[in-house]
């Protein structure tokens, strides 16, 4: 049962770390885009948004792979 049990809670944190990755790589893809701002491709406002979204969205990934670090020990 305590194998058992193990396994599952091994399995959530590395779902949790996956998770983590995902949101950090969104929240790049998207400051990256916001390198479009120079050429005039996209407005100040939609640099702004994208700028700051990206900086929270990679910010909530960190934070999400730093609890699952946490809850494997």
């Amino acid at each position: 049962m305590y194998g058992t049990l193990m396994k599952k809670k091994i399995r959530q944190v590395f779902y949790m770390i996956r998770l983590g990755w995902a949101l950090t790589s969104i929240g790049f893809i998207s400051i990256i885009c916001g390198l479009l701002y120079p050429f005039d491709v996209i407005t100040k406002e939609t640099f702004l948004v994208l700028l700051i979204g990206g900086a929270l969205v990679m910010f909530t990934g960190t934070m999400v792979r730093t609890f699952a670090i946490l809850k494997k020990k």
